[in-house]
């Protein structure tokens, strides 16, 4: 079996945690130690620590945080990605995480910041792949509101979403990737993890034995789905609402078929940065 380096890119409180949890269960090599479960994540994080650090550093220095809803921050950490010092550095730690599975799996909600340089360091060890996971802005802003509180507005917070997903899509362009929807893993998290596998060629749920089944299993719980608002109860811009409305749809039009590499998906994707960008400029 050739190594798998799966990378989970995707805003936070996304369902990334649980994705993660799933790959473990079912074989995937999450890098120790991991983040510790608290109450925002009782089923745990499977985060490795030594990324959290690695990322929160790049960023630090970027002077770009994890949900930056500025177009110009893509542009501060790649300028970080190609320091050789950085790449190395990830590299080296790839190439130990190696002697512990064939299937590594990296879940961070910075990551996507930092995608050119994955790929680049990865490559070199093994075949770098990316999932995303799909949620409704509505759903994932209001997560954040409950649960991470802070400073920011669920304006920022909806900019926030628009700018990570759109990018981060754009950003995968030319690697094996797959995009699975939230309320998939909820429903039928075994459908779901059967599209990842095969979009990927990861062959995990042919290795996995009942056990590993039966644990994966028990991570999957209908209640996460507990975020619940409105646009309006959120007092979100209309101008958000609208281009993140139009967002989530076309991502949920492509996930569902499949099509993100078809020309008219990424055409329309394209046409949606460009107008998230434009408005952007002119908010600012």
């Amino acid at each position: 079996m050739d190594n798998r380096l799966i990378l989970i890119a995707g805003s936070g409180r996304s369902g990334t945690s649980l994705l993660s949890g799933i790959l473990k269960a079912m074989g995937g090599h999450i890098p120790q130690p991991e983040v510790i479960a608290d109450d925002t994540n009782p089923h745990g994080f499977s985060e490795p620590r030594w990324v959290i650090d690695f990322h929160r550093k790049l960023l630090l220095t970027a002077g770009v945080y994890t949900s930056d809803a500025r177009p110009i921050a893509w542009a501060k950490t790649a300028e970080l990605g190609r320091i050789w010092d950085v790449r190395a550095e990830l590299e080296n730690w790839i190439r130990r995480e190696f002697r512990h599975g064939d299937h590594v799996v990296v879940k961070d909600p910075r990551l996507l910041w930092f995608i050119p340089l994955w790929r680049t360091a990865g490559e070199t060890v093994a075949a770098p792949c990316f999932v995303t996971t799909l949620r409704h802005p509505l759903e994932v802003i209001m997560s954040k509101q409950t649960y991470y509180g802070g400073p920011w507005h669920p304006n920022n917070r909806a900019a926030g979403w628009l700018n990570t997903m759109l990018f981060t899509e754009r950003a995968t362009r030319g690697s094996r990737r797959a995009v699975v929807r939230y309320d998939d893993l909820l429903s039928d998290w075994m459908l779901a993890l059967t599209k990842v596998d095969d979009d990927l060629d990861l062959a995990l749920i042919d290795r996995a034995d009942p056990t590993q089944m039966r644990a994966a299993a028990r991570l999957v719980d209908p209640s996460l789905r507990r975020a619940r608002a409105t646009w309006g109860s959120l007092g979100v811009d209309d101008r958000l609402v609208e281009l993140a409305e139009e967002t989530w749809s076309t991502f949920d039009r492509a996930a569902t078929s499949g099509s993100f590499d078809n020309a008219s998906v990424r055409s329309d994707l394209d046409r949606l940065r460009e107008n998230y960008v434009d408005l952007y400029s002119f908010s600012e």
